[in-house]
């Protein structure tokens, strides 16, 4: 009955908040005399566990705050200096043309010859590139053997001459075959005449004494007069 008159003129709430307005003054009496017994702390506990409500459910999410204001924009930085230009590279020396008329000075072509005879024979040298002058006889050249004219710097297998020279190379294992005799200007059979011409000379050559046969290989290299002073 008393607990039925207790909620009518209060409530469920109002119960609750006599509840523990009634504890508050138990623990403020029990304080003021010294403290809360053991059996005080129990009974203050046990009514707060009965009487006390359970967590109410969440509540709506808040609306969204506005929006930041823009940062800073950040300046461009400053554009770097240009570097300095190189130093244009050294200028290569003029090329020849494709096609000379003459052997230029102080250069030098070369070439092979072969002979095969039972007699003697006249074995043609022709110059590629004809030379701008004649040469003469002093400046024509065997190199057979031990022969080593200072003019013919060169071998067989790398023929070489110097300036204003032709040297005509003989190998070494043609010579028990036959004779290398002169070197003439073309075209002058009779009588030879020793030297070489602005397009080459011939060898005349024949086999070697008791040989009736010769075979005969060799190399040749002219190099054109230097340029006048």
């Amino acid at each position: 009955m008393l607990k039925r008159r207790l909620k009518e003129p209060f409530g469920k709430a109002g119960l609750t908040v006599a509840i523990i307005a009634l504890v508050f003054a138990l623990v403020g009496g029990a304080y003021a005399a010294g403290g809360l017994t053991k059996s005080q702390e129990k009974q203050v506990k046990k009514i707060a566990r009965k009487y006390a409500g359970k967590p109410g459910p969440a509540g709506p999410a808040g609306p969204a705050g506005p929006a930041g204001a823009n940062g800073t924009n950040g300046k461009d930085g400053v554009n770097g200096t240009n570097g300095a230009n190189g130093a244009p590279g050294a200028k290569g020396e003029p090329g020849e043309t494709g096609f000379t008329e003459v052997l230029p000075p102080e250069k030098t072509e070369t070439g092979s010859w072969v002979a095969s005879t039972s007699g003697e024979a006249y074995i043609p040298l022709s110059f590629n590139i004809p030379l701008e002058e004649e040469i003469d006889g002093s400046h024509v050249h065997i190199v057979e053997g031990s022969t080593q004219p200072a003019q013919c710097p060169g071998t067989a297998v790398k023929p070489d001459a110097l300036p204003g020279n032709l040297c005509v190379y003989v190998s070494d294992n043609a010579l028990e075959f036959g004779e290398v005799h002169a070197i003439n200007k073309p075209l002058k059979l009779s009588p030879p005449e020793p030297g070489a011409g602005t397009t080459g000379a011939y060898l005349q050559i024949k086999p070697k004494p008791g040989n009736g046969f010769a075979g005969m290989v060799g190399t040749w290299a002219v190099t054109a007069p230097e340029p006048p002073a």
